[in-house]
């Protein structure tokens, strides 16, 4: 659902020129910073992927030297999208955007098969995201069958500075706490269904693999 309008008011980020379509209103001021930080959160799509094949570079710098926030802020400057990847992060941007003026909070749902890299990698760096830009968004993931939080991906993940520590331990899925410097709250991560009872509703759903 895209909010018509005959006015376009143009929003310049670090690395990239987009526009976004806005009603000519008293919330307009509200809307504008709102929507800036949402779409920058949504490059998060591309930077998940840059971070995950560039962490796996041994040539990258060394992860006692790395903060989250510092890999996080190089990667917005790294960032090419193409026009069709540009279009969907719009669409999903101005959903989050009107959710999050009605309601004040807006609940992301990250999902794929196994919610084992892709959405995890969505959802961890949405929850960092989140606290970078101070929004209000709550972050989660699912998948159509339980496995378990892939060890690649965790590993990938400390090496952009987050801290995991094994909260709950089994075999099969074990579950993590994770943070970052400076992070104020945990998130749970482990592999688990789309419906799982600790996924807040409603969501936005977005998927993470084709």
């Amino acid at each position: 659902n895209i909010m018509p309008s005959s006015v376009c008011t143009e929003i310049f980020f670090p690395s990239i020129f987009m526009m976004i379509p806005f009603k000519t209103s008293s919330k307009t001021a509200t809307l504008l910073p709102i929507s800036k930080r949402i779409l920058n959160l949504y490059l998060i799509s591309i930077k998940i992927e840059m971070s995950y094949f560039c962490c796996k570079n041994t040539k990258m710098l060394k992860t006692s030297s790395i903060s989250t926030k510092n890999f996080f802020e190089k990667a917005t400057k790294k960032v090419l999208v193409t026009e069709n990847r540009k279009n969907y992060l719009l669409k999903i941007a101005e959903t989050i955007a009107k959710e999050y003026t009605k309601n004040g909070v807006a609940n992301l749902h990250f999902i794929c098969t196994h919610n084992s890299r892709r959405s995890q990698l969505a959802n961890v760096w949405s929850f960092f995201a989140a606290h970078h830009y101070k929004l209000n968004i709550i972050s989660t993931s699912g998948g159509n069958e339980v496995t378990c939080f892939n060890r690649s991906t965790i590993k990938t993940l400390q090496k952009a500075g987050f801290y995991f520590q094994l909260s709950d331990f089994s075999h099969q899925n074990p579950k993590y706490e994770i943070s970052f410097d400076g992070s104020k709250k945990i998130l749970v991560g482990y592999s688990k269904l789309i419906d799982d009872a600790s996924n807040p509703n409603p969501f936005i759903a977005i998927t993470t693999c084709s």
